[in-house]
């Protein structure tokens, strides 16, 4: 081989080589990029953990900023169609005719390409309320195929706007809609003077949160595709809902997984709806919270009248405490509920409401698949030493395991009889002596207006804490306090937690 062939090889070998090497560092700095820069996160609207409020987060940096880092960030910026999937558009009146903002926009959407969309319209009351402009719909329309998560706070006239999408959202798969201007829907018996239809077609629809709006019922005021919904939540409501409408939705909505149903009061006023018992196939969770004492009477209707043979996670909660002898029906009803289902539930959570020695005594005895049992102010006698008796040990003779031998999380909340030192034992045995070991202990106790009894409970959770600290290095977490009356749902005062072990409620 001649010495020019040597050079020529050489060189493709070096320039194969720079090409190869090339490459890697660009995949190199992608990756890194990607690995640096935050993303919208995927709560980016969330609601808080009482379900009164939302709390939502916008992104704060504009992403032609960060191309101004380098010429290798804006390549990188420029390149990566996922950065720009997030469309966040804030106070709608400004999208006109051909604005600095829709200029951006239109810029923004060109560099997503064909990812899929999230986008956020953030109009809050505190903004000039009017109908969405029209240049605006006119570009949502054009990549309205594209959208798969649609968060809305936009006031009712916007939303009303919105219905020219109607049959373009072929690609939503979830959707945030809220009030921004607490516009109340119409009552039962008026006419229906506009309908929110925009995502009535869309066929891949399969979640829905809506807060403040109304649960749908209201005679179609909002229309949604029930046949194919799997998850939807109706939260911070202040107004009433038929329990009648919500058993019909339960029929349309064959493929519903997880409901929740936050409302004040629930109304079971006989309407049109010809039923028998509601079936709902799928549903596997299934939360219903009021802040109302005529939000019971509709729960005895709702729950009278609807099975969930596949429930798993069963939440029922007064919002505020109620005297107990207001709502002692209804504890019975919920097992009543739950053994017509003939469902394996997997978690139980009963808050505000009385639950008798007899409802406790009927759980240990039949619900065999519970793992997390919580219990908030729900009667100084529910749990007695007794029941932990039997949540501890076997019969004599071995045949007949503990009670709940499934339990790893327990979570007590109120005024309780039982002796610390039954509550102990039953604590330790589980996590010596059992198959499934306790994981997870909670103990609130409610303070008591006699200072005396107070310093009392002190001295019984101090004792408490230091018999269950044994078990720490275990893997047992516990969390052992005194609760004032302010604090019932808030923060308790003192935590115990093991190292490594979840945090606190």
């Amino acid at each position: 081989m001649t010495s020019v062939s040597k050079s020529r090889c050489s060189l493709r070998r070096k320039g194969l080589f720079s090409a190869v090497y090339g490459a890697y560092l660009w995949k190199f700095f992608m990756r890194s990029f990607l690995a640096s820069v935050e993303f919208p996160p995927h709560q980016a609207w969330r609601p808080s953990d009482d379900l009164n409020n939302w709390v939502i987060q916008h992104p704060t940096t504009p992403l032609d900023s960060i191309g101004l880092v380098s010429k290798g960030w804006r390549a990188a910026v420029l390149s990566c169609d996922k950065i720009w999937s997030y469309i966040h558009i804030e106070d709608t009146n400004l999208y006109t005719e051909e604005s600095p903002s829709v200029r951006r926009l239109v810029r923004h959407i060109e560099r997503s390409t064909s990812y899929p969309l999230t986008v956020s319209i953030y109009h809050p009351f505190s903004f000039d309320i009017v109908s969405c402009p029209d240049r605006l719909l006119s570009l949502l329309a054009s990549f309205s195929n594209r959208i798969k998560d649609l968060y809305l706070f936009v006031s009712m006239d916007v939303l009303k706007n919105l219905n020219v999408l109607q049959s373009s959202l072929q690609s939503l798969h979830s959707c945030i809609m809220i009030f921004s201007d607490g516009t109340e829907p119409p009552i039962y018996g008026e006419e229906i003077q506009y309908k929110i239809e925009f995502f009535r077609d869309a066929p891949n629809l399969q979640k829905v949160d809506l807060w403040e709006v109304g649960p749908l019922p209201y005679s179609g005021h909002i229309v949604l595709p029930w046949n194919h919904i799997k998850i939807f939540k109706c939260t911070g409501l202040t107004f009433w809902v038929n329990t009648h409408e919500i058993l019909r939705i339960l029929q349309e909505a064959q493929d519903l997984e997880e409901c929740i149903l936050h409302c004040q009061v629930l109304d079971d006023a006989i309407i049109n709806f010809d039923y028998r018992v509601v079936a709902c196939p799928k549903l596997r969770s299934f939360r219903l919270i009021g802040d109302n004492r005529r939000w019971s009477t509709g729960v005895r209707t709702l729950l009278d009248d609807m099975e969930a043979p596949a429930l798993t996670h069963l939440d029922i909660a007064f919002e505020d405490v109620l005297a107990n002898g207001d709502n002692t029906h209804l504890m019975p009803l919920i097992l009543k509920f739950v053994e017509r289902s003939r469902c394996k539930l997997t978690y139980l959570r009963i808050a505000n409401m009385m639950v008798s020695r007899e409802d406790t005594s009927y759980i240990l005895q039949a619900f065999h698949s519970l793992e997390e049992l919580h219990l908030s102010n729900v009667g100084p006698d529910t749990l007695t030493n007794v029941h932990l008796h039997q949540l501890a040990f076997d019969s004599q003779d071995g045949v007949v395991p503990c009670a709940l031998p499934m339990l790893h999380t327990l979570h007590l909340e109120g005024e309780w009889s039982f002796s610390p030192t039954n509550f102990v034992e039953m604590a330790a045995w589980r996590r010596m002596h059992h198959y499934v070991p306790l994981r997870r202990l909670d103990l609130f106790v409610k303070e008591d207006e006699d200072v005396d009894i107070t310093l009392r409970h002190e001295k019984l959770l101090h004792s408490i804490c230091s018999a269950l600290s044994v078990y720490e290095r275990g893997g047992l977490s516990f969390n052992v306090a005194h609760v004032s009356s302010e604090q019932y749902e808030d923060t308790p005062m003192r935590m115990h937690r093991a190292p490594g072990g979840p945090e606190s409620p």
